[in-house]
Order: C-alpha cells, then structure tokens, then sequence
C-alpha cells in the first residue's frame, strides 16, 4: 500500500551486529580498529532494504564489519519498481546509484552533506528549493565512443535539492527525484525524510 502520497516507502541503512567472542569468529571476521586498540568483540555488517510503514525487513546484504554500505545498495534496489520511494542516509549519496534507482522507474530521497557541489539551475530557485545537476564523468564501454577518440563520458541526472535548517540541527540538504513541487511539496518531503529513522525500530 502506498505510504506516502501515492509511492510505497522503503528505506536504505547499514548496521553491525556483534558475533560472540571465539576464536573461530576472529579468524573469518577480525576485529575493527577502536580508539583503544581493537573492538571488545568481532562485528559482521548488515545492509538492510526495510518497508517504513510496516518495519519488515525486504531483503538484507551480510558482510565483514567494513562491509560497503554503498555497495550493498545496488544490491538491495532490484527490488525497487515504479511506485516506490527510496530514503537514504548521506553515506549513500551518489549519481550512479540514483540512475540505477530510476532506471527501475523509482524514486529516492537522500540527504547530502555540504561538501558536494549542487549549483542551482537558473530561475528554479523557489524558497528552500531548487533544481541541480549532478554530473560525473565516467569510462567509456567498451567499444562506445571511439570513432570521436573519447575514453570517458559525462553522465547527468537532474534532481530537486531542498536546503533548510532545523532548530538544534542545523542545516540539513536534502537531494529528491520528485520533481513536482505541487504534488510533493518541499515541507511535506522534509518531514518524510525523518521517517528514515524508523529503520532503527525494525
């Protein structure tokens, strides 16, 4: 059933567990740096693809304690179809993930610290919001482009950013693929972004 608007909300985090403390875990799964040396016990590193309206865990990526969160990602969208929506921490941030993401006809939410670039498009500034691309320049398939001389192409996703601030938080960025700003007004997708947090409970 949809959960937000008319999109079904999933949401994208990672987590470790702890592993009991034998010599057979430390040998197949070690034991993280910690600031005193090593971590009391072995970890094992969980990525998990979870409904928010009814915390029921889709489907989950297990791995050492450095697992790749991002890469575990791409894993976890072939589930995604049209009429789902997407939230993601801004450890996830990135344009070939949000392709993958589109390419199933769904959408994503995902906050973004300050450090990437995200120059507003003339004339979209409205508030809080506004439209961006983001760009990457990425090899060439093989066989593709090579009558021009290239190695390299840039691809180029454009994606609504919604920039605010939160009493007690500061600023928060927050980058969507839900264009339409009357049907997904910006103050009602801040507030679904929270819902992130609902991940925890399940």
């Amino acid at each position: 059933l949809p959960s937000f608007k008319d999109l079904k909300v999933w949401i994208i985090d990672g987590t470790r567990l702890t592993l009991q403390d034998t010599p057979a875990n430390l040998k197949v799964f070690g034991r993280r740096k910690a600031s005193r040396g090593r971590a009391a016990f072995c970890e094992i590193g969980m990525v998990c693809l979870v409904d928010a309206t009814r915390h029921l865990i889709r489907d989950a990526v297990f791995g050492l304690w450095k697992l790749s969160e991002s890469k575990a990602a791409h894993r976890l969208i072939r589930h995604l179809a049209s009429g789902d929506l997407v939230i993601l921490d801004r450890l996830f941030h990135s344009l070939r993930l949000y392709k993958e993401i589109r390419e199933r006809e769904a959408h994503f939410l995902c906050r973004v610290s300050s450090k990437p670039t995200l120059k507003p498009i003339r004339g979209t500034r409205q508030g809080h919001q506004y439209d961006a691309w983001m760009c990457r320049r990425i090899p060439c398939r093989k066989g593709e482009g090579r009558s021009w001389g290239c190695s390299s192409r840039v691809v180029r996703l454009r994606v609504r950013v919604i920039d605010y601030r939160l009493k007690g938080y500061g600023r928060i960025r927050l980058v969507t693929s839900l264009m339409d700003r009357v049907a997904y007004p910006a103050e009602e997708i801040a507030l679904l972004y929270h819902a992130r947090w609902e991940i925890e409970i399940a």
